[in-house]
């Protein structure tokens, strides 16, 4: 009895470390927020999901909570309205024409476009350049405790900070006070979140809006301090489907009531 215990506390460690080692790496078509400050030594990366999982939160989705790992980048984060962040994803580590890239814009709304997504400069160098921030995060990035984030330190090359906010060659022809800036969303917002929305690029720049990550600034909403969550716009289809069960329903109800007008006749 007792080397079955051990056995299945053996199999239990070994899928937990399994599943810790798959969340804190990044594949393609993965989507990962980064959060750096002006200041701080290091950046912060989380897997937020990939892009098929997140198309499915077409209601507000809860992430994961990062308050305790955001504070060891920059303790005041909540407040001093110095944080950065925004997401990104690519669906090739190489550069390919032809490809897709995802980056977010400051928002407002939970799942609802507010902003337009920026250009890139290329959307083929976007994919290398993301791909290897994808590499970097998870062989050198050192794991916190919520289990899906890693911090990275500014020195490299590849951290979100280096690429996203000091860096001009993954991410150009955009305005990292007002495409990343925790303030200026927050602060547009009037609300204890501040926002971003997430598009699909393509090489031709054609944007395509996903929906929008909100990160608390305080409690509220059933939210607490740096809680990340997720908000998918329906896609079409979506809207076709729930169009056809109104109708059907409509219909059901008509039918109902004129059988039991019959009945009355009758």
């Amino acid at each position: 009895m007792n080397m079955k215990l051990k056995l299945l506390s053996g199999l239990a460690v070994f899928a937990a470390a399994a599943f810790s080692l798959q969340a804190q790496t990044l594949s393609l078509n993965d989507i990962s927020v980064g959060f750096s400050t002006g200041t701080s030594t290091n950046s912060l990366q989380a897997k937020a999901g990939s892009v098929s999982t997140l198309a499915t939160y077409t209601t507000q989705t809860l992430i994961g909570s990062f308050n305790s790992s955001l504070n060891a980048v920059d303790a005041t984060w909540a407040t001093d309205g110095l944080l950065f962040w925004g997401a990104q994803g690519t669906a090739s580590s190489t550069k390919v024409f032809g490809g897709s890239v995802w980056d977010t814009s400051t928002a407002g709304t939970l799942g609802t476009a507010n902003s337009t997504a920026w250009s890139f400069g290329s959307v083929a160098l976007g994919n290398t350049k993301i791909g290897g921030m994808n590499t970097t995060f998870g062989s050198v990035g050192v794991a916190t405790g919520d289990g899906i984030s890693r911090t990275v330190s500014n020195a490299q090359a590849n951290s979100w900070k280096a690429q996203a906010i000091a860096g001009s060659s993954s991410f150009t022809l955009f305005n990292p006070s007002t495409q990343f800036a925790i303030a200026a969303s927050a602060t547009a917002l009037g609300a204890n979140y501040s926002a971003v929305d997430l598009y699909q690029v393509q090489s031709s720049n054609v944007s395509t809006f996903l929906g929008t990550f909100a990160l608390y600034t305080s409690a509220g909403g059933g939210y607490s301090v740096g809680d990340l969550t997720f908000t998918a716009v329906p896609e079409p289809s979506t809207y076709a489907a729930i169009l056809g069960v109104m109708t059907m329903g409509i219909v059901m109800i008509r039918r109902r009531r004129s059988s039991a007008q019959l009945a009355e006749i009758a």
